[in-house]
């Protein structure tokens, strides 16, 4: 059942949703309208949309229109690869030059980073150190994913006491040593062996404790623990998976920027 206070609360907290959701409403729009005017280099595209939105309507005088398609196409190209085309002669000069070498739009874009000058243009990207430090990542986050899936499918919680730095497992039936805590000596007990709260190996203050794990009131906090472990386990090895996933891009962007670099530049007038 659901009592006043939390109803109150429950008011409480829609009420602040209601009062904050403008906010950041106005904020993600003028984020997002900053991102698109620095992608594009301009913002002709989107006053276009304003004044067409109160009521500008199209332009009427054929040379007039035909320019100003010209410079939406070009800004709409800009801001769908990021790559900045100065000039319409340039962007058509980009599409020859990677028809020559079979290469794509997709690929220039997926390059850009490395992009020096003119679309053609590359610095030389330091492949040695980025393979190094993919491997980097890869030596950290593989253990740590591999950890953390481990401790999110263990149906026990890790705990650690207080003074004696004692690491151990327990899921309210048996409590077992932490294998990596060097300083735990081995054990494994359940309620049975706790009758007179004594582990081998343990002082009586740590026996107790664990011992205390075991204990019917102990479970729903264990319970708890437990709930805690696998949310933080999920969120570690979520980062790990994204910062490898990342690395492995950038190590390909890398490449293909390679690839670019070695190409001869545009010989097309």
């Amino acid at each position: 059942m659901v009592g006043p206070e939390d109803k109150a609360a429950v008011v409480e907290v829609v009420s602040l949703l209601r009062d904050v959701n403008p906010l950041i409403i106005t904020v993600s729009t003028g984020v997002f309208i900053i991102w698109a005017v620095m992608r594009a280099k301009s913002a002709h595209f989107l006053l276009d949309k304003i004044w067409r939105l109160i009521g500008g309507g199209a332009i009427n005088d054929p040379e007039l229109k035909k320019d100003w398609l010209q410079i939406r196409d070009l800004e709409s190209f800009r801001f769908r690869t990021g790559i900045q085309f100065n000039s319409r002669n340039t962007w058509s000069k980009t599409l020859k030059w990677l028809e020559c070498h079979d290469k794509s739009m997709n690929d220039l874009s997926f390059a850009k980073a490395w992009i020096s000058g003119k679309p053609w243009e590359f610095s030389e990207p330091w492949i040695k150190q980025i393979k190094a430090f993919v491997f980097c990542v890869f030596l950290i986050t593989i253990p740590l994913i591999m950890g953390m899936t481990f401790i999110f499918t263990e149906p026990s919680a890790i705990l650690t006491i207080k003074g004696s730095e004692k690491t151990f497992w327990t899921d309210g039936v048996t409590a077992r040593n932490f294998k990596l805590a060097w300083g735990t000596p081995k054990f494994s007990v359940d309620s049975a062996a706790c009758i007179n709260k004594k582990i081998a190996g343990l002082d009586d203050k740590d026996s107790e404790l664990i011992c205390s794990s075991l204990e019917p009131d102990a479970l729903p906090q264990l319970k708890k623990f437990i709930f805690e472990q696998k949310v933080f386990s999920a969120y570690i090895g979520f980062i790990c998976f994204v910062a490898l996933l990342l690395s492995v891009r950038y190590a390909a962007r890398a490449k293909m920027a390679k690839i670019l670099y070695e190409l001869p530049s545009p010989r097309i007038v």
